[in-house]
């Protein structure tokens, strides 16, 4: 007896490869239950045809889907085929997509969140999240300098975070010398008093006093009195586009 358990139904046209078919099981992945094992389904669309795995330790008559990435039976969490350690499936559930906790911490696709703590986690947006006592950026703890001074950035800074004391760039610390002095700029960049940064990279020709970025989604650059900027990188005039090159004072 075949099992097949779905959660999200899509419109789409029968594609087929090697007699597996898209259509006839209406979702990009599920979890597939029979009376022996529980397999978890992922479609390729390069290969036009489904990964199949088998999730070894899995109870087929108490496993369930709860979304077509996580599943649990009587004993354990999975996220996708892999069993999740240390969850508890009694008391796991979804805060979003991506996110849950159990009794004891909190969960990214599948990854235990260290240190997090269940009861006062909440998600806060962009891959950060915060407990009582730190915040997150997916699964890594951050060791905010000052907790009740942190904040992230605005939305257009999103990967971006700091308290009085500190600069973080995703999950990891940044050594800004003056927090003080210290401002964000569009596409990544940002400086102190002393210093220019792409990400958490040290641009060690950039000079922060005349130090400028250019705002415009599909313009990521900067220039200081010497350079023009990409990302962390120096760019020669013969580089440019014609908005760039006006921007950095190219000559024609």
């Amino acid at each position: 007896m075949l099992r097949i358990i779905f959660l999200i139904i899509l419109t789409i046209p029968l594609l087929s490869c090697s007699g597996l078919y898209k259509a006839a099981t209406g979702t990009y992945k599920y979890y597939q239950v029979s009376s022996e094992k529980v397999e978890y389904y992922s479609w390729n669309p390069m290969s036009e045809r489904y990964s199949v795995r088998i999730l070894k330790d899995a109870d087929p008559e108490t496993f369930k889907q709860i979304t077509t990435q996580y599943g649990k039976d009587k004993n354990s969490v999975y996220f996708g085929s892999q069993k999740i350690e240390s969850a508890q499936p009694n008391y796991f559930y979804l805060l979003n997509e991506f996110y849950a906790v159990d009794a004891n911490h909190a969960y990214v696709i599948g990854q235990i969140i260290p240190n997090s703590d269940a009861k006062s986690f909440e998600y806060i947006g962009n891959n950060w999240s915060k407990d009582n006592d730190s915040y997150f950026y997916k699964n890594i703890e951050l060791g905010v300098c000052d907790f009740k001074t942190f904040k992230i950035a605005p939305d257009k800074y999103p990967s971006r975070g700091s308290d009085k004391y500190c600069y973080f760039y995703e999950g990891k610390k940044v050594p800004i010398k003056d927090m003080a002095s210290f401002e964000l700029f569009y596409g990544n960049y940002a400086k102190d008093k002393y210093d220019v940064y792409w990400g958490s990279i040290l641009i060690k020709k950039a000079d922060p006093k005349t130090f400028v970025v250019k705002e415009k989604k599909d313009l990521s650059i900067a220039k200081d009195k010497n350079y023009c900027f990409s990302g962390p990188q120096t760019l020669s005039c013969n580089d440019l586009n014609k908005e760039a090159r006006k921007f950095c004072g190219c000559s024609e």
